[in-house]
């Protein structure tokens, strides 16, 4: 059998994760706190038909990435309308067996 079809048959899988992310994302894009999620792909050699000597190039998802910016602030109008800062750093460092709003910075 021709290696074309093993070419087109991972980029075809590849494909298949991008639309279930994209269409995840956008079924998701209006709920807050969502951050939307993208694979991330890499090239790949493969053996085909087992030997070593012959191979296939195609490509795989390698893992899927979370988009962690921040989202836009939607005010309410409430008096408690916060949100946390965008600055890295903001983490809960837990002391002992219990981690409190008083042990995080």
């Amino acid at each position: 059998m021709s290696d074309g079809i093993y070419v087109a048959l991972s980029g075809a899988l590849g494909q298949s994760t991008l639309l279930e992310s994209t269409a995840n994302n956008l079924a998701n894009a209006s709920t807050d706190g969502y951050h939307r999620v993208h694979p991330v792909f890499q090239q790949v050699l493969s053996a085909a038909g087992g030997a070593a000597s012959r191979r296939t190039p195609g490509v795989t998802v390698a893992r899927l990435q979370v988009d962690q910016s921040a989202g836009a602030f939607r005010p309410t109008g409430r008096a408690l309308d916060a949100s946390l800062p965008t600055t890295p750093g903001w983490r809960c460092r837990p002391l002992g067996e219990s981690a409190t709003r008083a042990r995080c910075r």
